[in-house]
């Protein structure tokens, strides 16, 4: 009996099974509870996102509120909430407002997957978002408008004008000292007559010239409607198109055409060419139009400017005016909308309207129709084409200027890093690269609209008009 007792103290296996046997526990223990906090945090983040949401949307139905509103804040918030995921079994979120400032807090249970080894099956989960309201008052805002050929297609243009007025309108109704500036642009911009004599612009001497050609009049029969499929901003159109069959004679006609300034600027030279500095290298004003006998070349140049750019201003009635007469020309490109946007809001020259002597909230609006069909070019004949070297030229059908991007997703990193807010509208565009390039230009993808149709480009503006009106910002 002696030895077996002797014989089993000194056997260790068992020693070691039961060792192992504890610190099984406590290692299934630790991962349990690693699994469990994992999952605690991703519930976290997904509630707090829940409760961001949330407090944004019962901000800004309370910055466009009436004085008699009767909005059920709490029940509004909780919409949201399970919109965004929120378990409709939970508590709804406690909402408490003061002044301009709105909390929403968020307490829901959390079930611990391996709760029973620690005692405790259930732990809570909170979270807090406060949003406080910023009137518009000294906010300046520049509509950077795509005023291109393709505009005049589809009814495009006339959307553009009932969106854009309906955001005016809602600027002027908020009562703040909002000031608006615009700038339409497609491969130019047009600075206006009253810049002339401006030490940072160049305006060309005018010419005139004789000209003689052969008039041709045309004797139309058989008309008809075909389908045509024309090309505008690199995109194809089709519509039906009038087509007859036509007899044409010729007489020689002659008349005196006048070669002017109308207010239409090129660009710089690199490394000026578009950034708003160094304006002792002064701006290139373009001709309106120059004929083929006095540039030798084989057909006549048209600048194709758009509107002028409205400076910023809080005259409503005058921008109001000035959307009522945008019109469509010439082709896209982006980087000289930016730039004159970035320009007006400048207190500085070639625009000194801004006012700096207060701090005010700046925000640019770019909208587009279309890709970039246009690249800067600086070789000679281009130079002679319209004596302004370096020259905007339009695309050769079926050639992509992935420059001409490069420079917009430039100039929309100095914009921003200048601190303006930046939105953008891609309107019908259906290329992903140019949707990609729009969305990436705004300030956050929230700020990256886009709208398919006439009807949700005037939807488009109506929705920013709110947003802009309330100017909402999370402050924790």
């Amino acid at each position: 009996m002696l030895r077996r007792w002797d014989k089993f103290k000194r056997d260790e296996g068992g020693n070691i099974a039961i060792s192992f046997a504890c610190i099984s526990v406590v290692l299934m223990t630790g991962i349990a509870a690693a699994i469990d906090y994992s999952g605690m945090v991703k519930s976290r983040d997904g509630l707090q996102a829940q409760a961001d949401s949330a407090v944004l949307a019962a901000a800004l139905a309370m910055s466009t509120a009436k004085a008699d509103d009767q909005t059920d804040y709490t029940k509004l918030s909780h919409d949201v909430m399970i919109a965004n995921g929120y378990d409709t079994k939970f508590p709804k979120p406690t909402v408490t407002m003061t002044g301009s400032t709105i909390n929403v807090n968020a307490r829901v249970p959390y079930k611990l997957a391996f709760g029973k080894l620690i005692g405790k099956e259930t732990m809570y989960l909170s979270a807090n978002s406060v949003s406080q309201m910023s009137a518009v008052d000294g906010t300046e805002i520049a509509l950077v408008l795509d005023n291109t050929a393709s505009m005049n297609m589809q009814g495009r243009i006339g959307a553009l004008k009932l969106g854009v007025g309906e955001l005016i309108k809602a600027v002027e109704d908020s009562g703040s000292d909002t000031k608006i500036a615009m700038v339409p642009f497609s491969k130019y911009v047009n600075v206006g007559l009253d810049q002339s004599g401006e030490n940072w612009l160049d305006v060309p001497t005018g010419y005139s010239t004789d000209r003689t050609w052969q008039q041709a009049t045309h004797t139309s029969s058989n008309c008809r409607k075909e389908a045509t499929t024309i090309i505008r901003d690199g995109e194809d159109y089709t519509y039906d198109k009038d087509v007859c069959d036509t007899t044409t004679t010729y007489e020689t006609q002659s008349a005196t055409t006048d070669s002017v300034w109308q207010g239409c600027v090129g660009i710089r030279p690199a490394p000026d060419d578009l950034e708003d500095s160094n304006y002792s290298r002064r701006i290139q004003g373009l001709l309106n139009f120059q004929p083929m006998e006095a540039t030798g070349l084989s057909v006549n140049v048209n600048v194709d400017c758009p509107r002028p750019i409205v400076p910023l201003t809080n005259d409503y009635e005058k921008l109001k005016t000035e959307t009522s007469k945008l019109t469509g020309t010439g082709d896209t490109f982006m980087p000289m909308g930016l730039a004159w946007g970035r320009r007006v809001l400048s207190p500085e020259a070639p625009f000194d309207e801004s006012d700096s002597s207060k701090p005010t909230k700046q925000i640019m609006v770019l909208m587009s129709d279309g890709r970039n069909y246009a690249k800067v070019k600086t070789d000679a004949a281009n130079q002679a084409k319209l004596n302004s070297p370096p020259y905007v030229a339009t695309l050769e059908l079926g050639e992509f200027a992935p420059e001409t991007n490069d420079r917009t997703a430039e100039l929309c990193e100095e914009i921003k890093a200048d601190g303006i807010e930046l939105y953008t509208i891609s309107f019908m565009v259906n290329k992903p690269n140019q949707i990609a390039l729009l969305r990436d230009c705004a300030s956050t993808p929230s700020h990256a609209y886009s709208a398919g149709s006439n009807d949700a480009l005037v939807g488009t503006f109506r929705s920013l008009s709110k947003r802009l009106q309330g100017e909402i910002r999370l402050t924790k």
